[in-house]
């Protein structure tokens, strides 16, 4: 029997290609994957956070089953390696799916490595890739506890990939039965980039975008501008020298300070500056915060020096559009958005001091509804069409 027959076990029946693809491709995981997006927020939410009863979502990965998940799980072991594990005690007949998505290039060889820790010699795992428009590239699978497959086909064109692979026992055990899987999906290209999750859910007929793991992108607000840092070293250099607390991240560049400080408070964020002398500007200063329930954002701020006391804010979405900005400095504090919905925002602000005397500022960010603070995540080019990416505390 040939243990890597793709007949012997494949997908479900009810693939996700005849269902609508999404609009473009963005450099993440969207979820539900080719599917029409979430009822709402809630659902969404409930799939991201892992309240939900049958699906769950981790930072880039998403798992699906028709009953129980045990444990799940994904890791970027190396550069060009994305890990997926899943556990769960489903009805026999049904697999187990978990998918995950990378950015590779045109001639790439993906290969994955799999085990079924609580499988037998009948048991099955099964993969499919997907180009990020919902057309099927390959698909096959493979008998036995474990094992290695390799691609027959290569990347056809640099850009986004969707991977999904499962496991499933033939005969069909007593139910409900143990099922595992886990997958090493890597490329003979030593640059493969895993691409984050996000959730897309129905806002009153806007698709908005919730983020399983968000964060601060540097540089700043380039979402979609593909101008990233130049390598590793120098999004290193850049968290070392303009960002503090893996909170805060300052310009530098653009103006004069003698400290900066941000402070993750749980429910707020405070940046504080100190100008290098008086009659000066602050170079713009960045935090990242999410918004769980709709509400507005409030900027306040005070400063050592009387007279001092006008800022710059804007506030933009996770797409590097601006939702709500000053009308060019303001002394009206604190300033406060307009209502804006649930997700994941960057706050800029520029103090102004027109005190005659060297001033240091405190700017604290709240929201009327329920706020977090978000991690610094910095982006740097690999070569590809999505950005490698450094977590603020991890080293290249």
């Amino acid at each position: 029997m040939n243990p890597y027959d793709a007949t012997l076990f494949t997908a479900p029946d009810c693939l996700p290609c005849c269902a609508p693809a999404p609009a473009d491709c963005s450099c993440a995981l969207l979820i539900p994957p080719f599917g029409s997006p979430y009822a709402d927020y809630a659902t969404a939410l409930a799939v991201v956070d892992g309240s939900g009863a049958d699906e769950k979502a981790d930072c880039y990965a998403y798992i699906i089953s028709t009953a129980g998940i045990t444990s799940f799980s994904s890791s970027v072991a190396t550069a060009n390696h994305l890990i997926l594990n899943g556990d769960g005690t489903i009805a026999a007949s049904e697999p187990l799916t978990v998918w995950g998505s990378i950015t590779g290039q045109v001639g790439d060889t993906l290969s994955i490595d799999w085990t079924l820790p609580d499988g037998d010699g009948d048991s099955g795992f099964w993969y499919q890739v997907y180009g990020c428009d919902g057309t099927l590239l390959e698909d096959g699978g493979g008998l036995g506890t474990s094992g290695t497959i390799t691609l027959s086909a290569t990347l056809p064109s640099d850009g986004v990939y969707y991977v999904s692979v499962g496991s499933e026992l033939s005969p069909t055990p007593p139910s409900p039965a143990v099922f595992s899987v886990t997958a090493d999906i890597y490329s003979d290209n030593p640059v493969l980039v895993p691409n984050p999750v996000i959730a897309l859910w129905d806002d009153s007929g806007t698709t908005r975008r919730l983020w399983a793991c968000p964060k601060l992108l540097l540089p700043p607000l380039t979402e979609d501008s593909g101008t990233w840092y130049a390598d590793c070293a120098a999004a290193d250099a850049i968290i070392a020298d303009q960002v503090s607390n893996c909170v805060g991240y300052v310009d530098t560049d653009s103006g004069s300070i003698t400290s900066f400080t941000a402070t993750d408070g749980g429910t707020s964020l405070t940046l504080a500056v100190v100008l290098l002398a008086a009659n000066t500007s602050s170079p713009p200063s960045y935090g990242g915060i999410s918004l769980a329930t709709s509400g507005t954002i409030s900027i306040a701020w005070t400063a050592t020096a009387a007279g001092a006391g006008r800022i710059n804010a804007a506030i933009y979405d996770d797409t590097g559009t601006v939702v709500d900005q000053t009308a060019g400095p303001v002394t009206t504090n604190p300033f406060v958005s307009t209502s804006l919905p649930p997700g994941r925002y960057t706050v800029r602000v520029q103090t102004i001091d027109l005190s005659g005397t060297q001033t240091a500022y405190s700017i604290v960010i709240t929201s009327s509804g329920t706020m977090s603070v978000n991690e610094i995540q910095a982006r740097w080019d690999n070569g590809l069409t999505c950005a490698s990416t450094l977590d603020c505390g991890d080293s290249c």
